[in-house]
């Protein structure tokens, strides 16, 4: 399966950001944040706790540390070893 033809959200991709050469995080207006495995098309986690669109996505240079921002002004730190 194509990657572009998976749907791993309900609304747009506002956000994104790769974490390796393998996973790469997107964030959407549905609020959600999704880590993608490309070897396998599919999100293998999800992050939920924004109130309004994920609008800014980065990891940490040692990708243990995932940090985004929503509209509803808040930024969250997830921690992808958990």
């Amino acid at each position: 399966a194509k990657l572009s033809e998976t749907q791993p959200h309900l609304s747009r991709i506002s956000s994104m950001s790769w974490r390796d050469q393998h996973v790469f995080s997107t964030g959407s207006r549905d609020n959600t944040i999704k880590n993608i495995d490309v070897r396998l098309c599919q999100p293998i986690a999800s992050y939920t706790s924004h109130n309004q669109e994920v609008c800014g996505l980065a990891w940490g240079c040692d990708g243990k540390y995932l940090a985004s921002g929503g509209n509803d002004n808040i930024v969250h730190i997830w921690d992808s070893r958990k």
